[in-house]
């Protein structure tokens, strides 16, 4: 790849994918974006983790136009900081996915060998913490409740739309 000078660029291959389903949290998302570039995550040994943040935004009714630019903004400094232009992505979906489908959308479009799903309103005041893995390879956590069966996390169009919430323990 080139710069606009003529120079090559060195891309930067994302480590982590974080990844977040929008729908009228414009305004939380930016703050989210913003924690992140703020608290980048880190490898176990301290030094910076290269990562993405994609969005996708669920059919919000209210698409004002200026948190959508705002995001956008957010997401291009992101970018521009990882040294990769697809390191911030939005994507203004035409319909109304629902939760669990606007993650696969988003997990289907990411690169990290990790993915973190996160809560448009998580804001960090330290870096995402580290994770250490036994096995090299892409890893796939997800949760739905008991009813939902037909969810399959490599499906764009797997499972249904959850009805209760809990607290989770994963242990690897």
């Amino acid at each position: 790849d080139a710069s606009p000078t003529g120079k090559a660029v060195a891309r930067v291959t994302p480590e982590l994918s974080v990844l977040f389903v929008n729908y009228n949290t414009f305004a939380e998302c930016i703050a989210a974006v913003a924690s992140l570039r703020r608290h980048p995550p880190t490898r176990p040994d301290g030094s910076p983790m290269p990562f993405e943040a994609l969005v996708v935004d669920n059919r919000s009714p209210n698409r004002d136009p200026a948190l959508i630019e705002g995001l956008r903004a957010e997401l291009a400094a992101l970018a521009a900081e990882q040294g990769d232009p697809q390191s911030g992505q939005l994507f203004l979906h035409d319909e109304n996915l629902g939760y669990s489908k606007g993650v696969n959308y988003c997990f289907h479009r990411s690169r990290g060998r990790w993915i973190l799903v996160s809560n448009p309103d998580s804001v960090t005041s330290s870096s995402i913490p580290s994770y250490v893995f036994a096995n090299g390879g892409r890893y796939y956590l997800s949760i739905s409740e008991a009813s939902n069966v037909g969810y399959d996390p490599l499906v764009v169009a797997g499972g249904t739309i959850a009805a209760t919430t809990g607290s989770y323990t994963l242990n690897v």
